[in-house]
Order: structure tokens, then C-alpha cells, then sequence
């Protein structure tokens, strides 16, 4: 079962901004990973994050929410591991 992916605004202006030699490498890792099976990959985050999953690709996370019913997975985010967690 493939899920679907979202980006919101912010996911997308952070992944436009990625420095060009890592940009492959989080692409890949969105489209071979958490299109396929984002619960497995990952992991749950807890506090003010709770319900949220996040996968580490190098120095940099992917901030998620897996919407199972919908077969949906919703990217948030994508930044730096120092700046990703910032409200």
C-alpha cells in the first residue's frame, strides 16, 4: 500500500531551501520511505511534537503525521536538526 504525500507551505519552502547536495538525498528518503511505509521509518515524537513522527536524514529531519484512514502522510516540516523543532 503506497500512501499519499502533502506538503504543507512550510515543508515545501524548507525543502526548496535545502542546500543542493542534500536535497536528492531528503527527496529520496520522502519518496522511498515514508511514501511506502512511514510508520516504520521514523519516530514518534513526544511533548508539544506528540502525535508527530520524525525521520532523520543526515543532519536534517522530516517532521510528519501519518493519517492511516486516509492513507495519507502530512510532511511539516523539513530543516536542520537545531531549527526543525522551533515553533
Amino acid at each position: 500500500m503506497r500512501f499519499n504525500l502533502k506538503f504543507t507551505p512550510e515543508a515545501e519552502k524548507g525543502f526548496l531551501n535545502l542546500p543542493k547536495g542534500i536535497k536528492e538525498t531528503v527527496r529520496k528518503a520522502i519518496y522511498e520511505r515514508l511514501e511506502t511505509n512511514p510508520l516504520a521509518y521514523g519516530k514518534p515524537l513526544r511533548y508539544s511534537w506528540k502525535g508527530y513522527r520524525s525521520l532523520r536524514v543526515s543532519k536534517y529531519r522530516i517532521i510528519y503525521k501519518v493519517e492511516e484512514e486516509k492513507i495519507i502522510v502530512i510532511i511539516f516540516k523539513v530543516d536542520i536538526r537545531k531549527d526543525v523543532y522551533k515553533n
